[in-house]
């Protein structure tokens, strides 16, 4: 019984640190993603007008 109460407890430790270290991760993707959407469409700019879709 204390084997088991012991591996749940390695268990949620891990995936609490994976959480965390995916929730430090996830903003810089979605930063970077729009930094380049952005500057594309700056490069685009003369050729047409921009909407609020194009940043989403």
């Amino acid at each position: 019984m204390e084997l088991y109460i012991l591996f749940i407890i390695i268990i949620a430790t891990t995936l609490i640190t994976l959480f965390f270290i995916l929730s430090l991760l996830l903003p810089f993707t979605f930063r970077r993603r729009k930094i380049e959407k952005i500057q594309f469409l700056d490069l685009d700019r003369s050729t047409k007008a921009l909407g609020a879709w194009d940043f989403f």
